[in-house]
């Protein structure tokens, strides 16, 4: 998900815990978002940040070692290390587990697999959970400003709520599945309305984008693509980021080619989702009239 909504649900399960556990409660907000300080990899390159992203800081055995260096250091700073290191422990495997949940897939057992997963429950946003979220969230700013305490109740029966929508998601998405053409590649779900979902579906050099309703059991097409990766396959296979990005999604694909007055550019995406409408993920790709790789343009 998102780092805002990692922030406002670890902010939400640590209130409960300022009045008592003041350290444990920063720990568990700071761990439902440090994972995504893997972002910090951009300023390496794009590479780095796709190799790095929701790899080893979303690892659960990566997770249990920052568990045991924290509380060794907190033991060292006379801190109680133990609820501390819970606490960000538990943050951070939240952190992971939603993102589990989500579209783009986590490496759940690195570094001992460097294979992704992903539910394809939710969508990385989801307007029901930022709005349920930020409610809450509100709600408790009140007692909080006030210097009274929060108590258990909002927070566990927020998350009580989450887990429940959580899983009728995943009620949502089964059912969607059994409703999908069989050869496609991805489902994803809406991130407005949840019986609605956006697939791929792919035959031979043809791609198929179509719209999903549960509700109503209708499937619409509403875009078509050809793919050109075979034609272009001795370009793409110089392309690191063609082979970065073909990793992490089964429906990336070059799928436009323009030619020019000295050769052609050449356009690859993800046809997954187009993420509102922007250009996450497209590369353009410059070959001369010979053949020869000249430039590419990377959006991430």
């Amino acid at each position: 998900m998102d780092i805002v909504t990692h922030s406002l649900i670890g902010m939400i399960g640590a209130s409960p815990l300022l009045e008592s556990q003041p350290m444990a409660a920063v720990a568990f907000a700071f761990g439902s978002v440090i994972p995504d300080l893997d972002a910090l990899a951009r300023l390496v390159g794009k590479r780095a940040y796709l190799a790095c992203h929701q790899t080893y800081t979303h690892s659960l055995p990566m997770i249990v070692l920052v568990g045991i260096v924290a509380w060794g250091a907190c033991l060292a700073a006379g801190i109680d290390g133990m609820s501390t290191a819970l606490g960000l422990a538990c943050g951070m495997t939240l952190h992971s587990l939603l993102d589990y949940s989500n579209t783009l897939g986590i490496a759940l057992f690195s570094p001992f697999r460097s294979r992704r997963y992903c539910l394809e429950w939710v969508f990385f946003l989801d307007a029901v959970v930022i709005a349920a979220s930020v409610l809450t969230l509100g709600y408790l700013l009140r007692p909080l400003l006030a210097g009274r305490e929060i108590g258990w109740f909002v927070p566990v029966s927020y998350f009580v709520a989450m887990l429940g929508y959580w899983l009728l998601k995943g009620v949502l998405r089964n059912a969607a599945g059994r409703l999908a053409p069989s050869d496609s590649v991805a489902l994803l779900p809406s991130a407005l309305i949840p019986w609605r979902f956006l697939g791929c579906r792919q035959s031979g050099d043809k791609a198929t984008l179509f719209r999903l309703n549960l509700l109503t059991g209708q499937r619409t097409d509403y875009a078509e693509y050809e793919i050109h990766d075979t034609r272009y396959q001795s370009v793409l296979d110089q392309v690191p980021e063609f082979q970065l990005m073909r990793g992490l999604s089964p429906a990336y694909h070059l799928v436009d080619v323009e030619t020019q007055s000295d050769g052609v550019r050449l356009l690859c995406r993800d046809l997954r989702t187009r993420n509102f409408g922007t250009t996450y993920g497209d590369l353009e790709i410059d070959v001369n009239a010979a053949g020869i790789l000249q430039g590419v343009r990377f959006h991430v």
